[in-house]
């Protein structure tokens, strides 16, 4: 069909270089190519890509609203605690040791929270957790304590 191959060919007319562009589409209707093929396969790839451009802005988004919640810390399963900082979350076991990941890589934790499944921890329960030799400590290095002893 023309339709398809003036799709396969749509930069080449669009572009300068092409000074007649009915002898252009009528050389290339004489090729022996599969233009229906590759107009399908065109359609196909601008698919994928609107579909990963729509994942990579939802989220874009869901890291935004979570960054919103830096700061705060929530109880997971297992007696873990999850504490959201800027770029990242930090995981506190229940044995008290700490680990960190960044928020490209704890998408599914990132909903959870999100979707309010996890309940949030009160500050004034880390506090006492704190002072008490709990498991709720608050993380080494927010950015608070941080500035706080750059500031020295």
């Amino acid at each position: 069909m023309l339709s398809d191959v003036v799709k396969h060919a749509q930069k080449q007319l669009q572009s300068l270089k092409v000074s007649n562009a009915f002898a252009y589409l009528q050389a290339l209707l004489h090729r022996p190519i599969d233009y229906s093929f590759l107009a399908t396969r065109m359609n196909a790839d601008e698919e994928a890509a609107a579909h990963k451009r729509n994942e990579r802005a939802k989220e874009e988004l869901e890291t935004e609203r979570v960054r919103a919640l830096a700061g705060k810390s929530f109880a997971g399963a297992n007696g873990d605690v999850w504490s959201v900082e800027e770029y990242g979350v930090v995981r506190i076991d229940a044995a008290g040791r700490r680990s960190s990941s960044l928020f490209c890589q704890m998408r599914e934790l990132i909903s959870v929270i999100l979707e309010h499944r996890m309940p949030a921890v009160a500050p004034a329960a880390r506090r006492d957790a704190d002072q008490n030799g709990g498991v709720l400590p608050q993380p080494p290095w927010t950015h608070a304590r941080a500035r706080e002893v750059l500031a020295r």
